[in-house]
C-alpha cells in the first residue's frame, strides 16, 4: 500500500454507493471546484493572465473528498478538467501529477485499460528532454509499474520497478516511507515471476521502513497478508500452512492494534478481508468488513 509522494499518488475506491452518494456523484462540478479565485488587482477583463501552475494542493484536497465519498465519477470529472487546464497553460509538472492520480484511481477500480493509458501518457511526459528528473520521476515509474503488474504485464512492470528503485535509492533516504512502498510493490511483482527469495527480502525491507510511519500498523498488516500469499505461492497451502498462519496472525495483531478510523483504514480492512476469507478465517473476515462498514456509515460492501 503505497501512499507515496503526496503530489502524485492517491487511489479510488469504486465501492457500492448509498443513494445520497449516488446523487452527489451525478451532480456537476461546482464552479469553486475548478475556477481559480480571480485577482481583481492583477487581472483585467481585457488582459486575463491565467496562472502558470495549476493549484495542485487544492485539487488534491478536492480529490480526497471525492475518493472518501467513493464518488469515482466526480473524481474523474475533476481530473479531466484540470488536465485540460494544465495542458493549456503548459504546466507539465501539474499534468504529470494528475496522470499519476488517474493511474491510481483507475487501477483501484479495476479499470486497467484506462490505467495503462494514463501510465503511458505520464511516461511520455517523462520522456521529454526538457523535463527535470526528481523523486516524482521515481514515483511515476513506480505507479506505472504497479499498473502494469495489476494488468498482468509482469515483465514490463519489472523493468519500471527497477527504474523506480534506481531513482529512489539515489535521491531518497533509506528510511523514507516511499522506499517502503517501493519494496512492498516490487515484492508482489517478484512473487508473480517466481523470484521468491528476492520477494521475501523486499517485503522484509518494507516492514522495517514502515516502522514509525503514520499508518504503520495498517501498512505492515497489508505486507503481512502479502507475505502469507507469497508463502502459499511458493510452498502451497498445505506445505506452507504454518508460515501462512503465522503471517496472518501477525496481520490480525496489527489490524486490531490500529486506532485510525479513517476511510483509508476502512480501505485496508476491505483489502485484507478477502485473504482471511480465502484461508478460512471466516469470522475475522466478516469482522473486518463490519469495521469498514462502520467507518463508511453503512455504505461499505
Amino acid at each position: 500500500m503505497l501512499r507515496g509522494d503526496r503530489r502524485v499518488l492517491r487511489g479510488g475506491f469504486g465501492r457500492q454507493l448509498t443513494i445520497k452518494q449516488y446523487k452527489i456523484m451525478n451532480q456537476n462540478l461546482n464552479k469553486d471546484d475548478y475556477e481559480e479565485p480571480r485577482c481583481l488587482i492583477c487581472d483585467t477583463a481585457e488582459d486575463p493572465k491565467p496562472a502558470a501552475k495549476i493549484p495542485m494542493q487544492r485539487i488534491i484536497a478536492k480529490l480526497d473528498e471525492y475518493i472518501e465519498a467513493r464518488d469515482v465519477s466526480g473524481a474523474e470529472r475533476l481530473l479531466a478538467y484540470w488536465m485540460a487546464e494544465a495542458e493549456s497553460s503548459g504546466d507539465l509538472g501539474g499534468l504529470l501529477s494528475l496522470y499519476n492520480e488517474k493511474m491510481g484511481l483507475m487501477r483501484n477500480n479495476a479499470r486497467y485499460g484506462e490505467a495503462v493509458e494514463a501510465a503511458e501518457a505520464a511516461l511520455g511526459i517523462l520522456g521529454r528532454q526538457d523535463f527535470p528528473e526528481d523523486s516524482v520521476t521515481g514515483t511515476t515509474y513506480l505507479n506505472a509499474a504497479t499498473v502494469y503488474n495489476a494488468a498482468g504485464e509482469y515483465g514490463k512492470a519489472a523493468g519500471f520497478y527497477e527504474l523506480a528503485q534506481e531513482n529512489y535509492e539515489r535521491l531518497l533516504e533509506p528510511s523514507d516511507p516511499r522506499m517502503g512502498g517501493l519494496y512492498n510493490n516490487m515484492a508482489v511483482n517478484l512473487g508473480k515471476v517466481g523470484r521468491f527469495d528476492e520477494a521475501f527480502e523486499a517485503y522484509g525491507r518494507a516492514l522495517e521502513i514502515m516502522k514509525g510511519t503514520k499508518y504503520e500498523d495498517l501498512e505492515r498488516a497489508v505486507t503481512c497478508v502479502n507475505l502469507a500469499n507469497l508463502c502459499e505461492l511458493r510452498s502451497g497451502t498445505v506445505e506452507g500452512e504454518q508460515e501462512i498462519y503465522g503471517w496472518l496472525e501477525k496481520a490480525e495483531e496489527l489490524l486490531d492494534r490500529n486506532s485510525v478510523q479513517t476511510p483509508y483504514a476502512a480501505y485496508v480492512f476491505e483489502k485484507c478481508a478477502p485473504a482471511f476469507l480465502y484461508y478460512g478465517w471466516f469470522a475475522y473476515a466478516e469482522e473486518l468488513k463490519e469495521r469498514a462498514k462502520r467507518i463508511y456509515g453503512g455504505a461499505a460492501r
